[in-house]
C-alpha cells in the first residue's frame, strides 16, 4: 500500500487480508515501515442490511465504518478520532474503489463541519505482492 501517484521509493505498507469465520468476516492486518499498525474487521450486518468495519490501530485510533456498494464501489460513512491527539470524533467517509483485480483505491475524507464539506484525508492504493512469499 501506498499513497496514490507516490513513487515507489522504500517499502510500502503490507496488508493481509483473510477470509474468517467460514467467510463470513474480512480481517485485515496492516503495519506501516514507519511502526504504525492495525486490523480492521468487516462483515455483512443483516440485521441492518450494512457492511460494518472497525478499525483499530497501535496507537489507540479506532475507527466505525458503515456502508454498502454504490455504483460498483463500496463506500462507507462512519466517525474517527478528532485529529491531533484531541477529544471527540468527527464524521469520516471511506471509499474504495476497484481498480483492477490485483488493485483497490482506498479514499477516505473528514469534515470539520459536522458534513457540511469534506476534506481529503488520505488517499492510498493498495497493489497485490506477487513476489516471493514473505514471512
Amino acid at each position: 500500500m501506498r499513497a496514490t501517484g507516490a513513487p515507489a521509493v522504500g517499502p510500502p505498507a503490507r496488508n493481509n487480508i483473510t477470509l474468517e469465520e467460514n467467510g463470513c468476516v474480512v480481517m485485515e492486518h496492516w503495519s506501516a515501515p514507519a511502526g504504525s499498525g492495525g486490523q480492521s474487521f468487516n462483515n455483512y450486518d443483516r440485521s441492518y442490511g450494512v457492511w460494518r468495519q472497525t478499525w483499530v490501530d497501535n496507537g489507540g485510533g479506532q475507527h466505525d465504518y458503515k456502508g454498502n456498494l454504490k455504483d460498483g464501489n463500496m463506500v462507507f460513512e462512519g466517525d474517527t478520532p478528532a485529529p491531533g491527539g484531541r477529544l471527540g470524533r468527527v464524521p469520516t467517509k471511506l471509499t474504495l474503489f476497484h481498480i483492477s483485480p490485483d488493485s483497490v483505491r482506498q479514499f477516505s475524507e473528514q469534515s470539520a463541519d459536522s458534513g457540511k464539506t469534506w476534506t481529503t484525508a488520505y488517499d492510498l492504493m493498495y497493489v497485490r505482492y506477487k513476489g516471493p512469499k514473505r514471512p
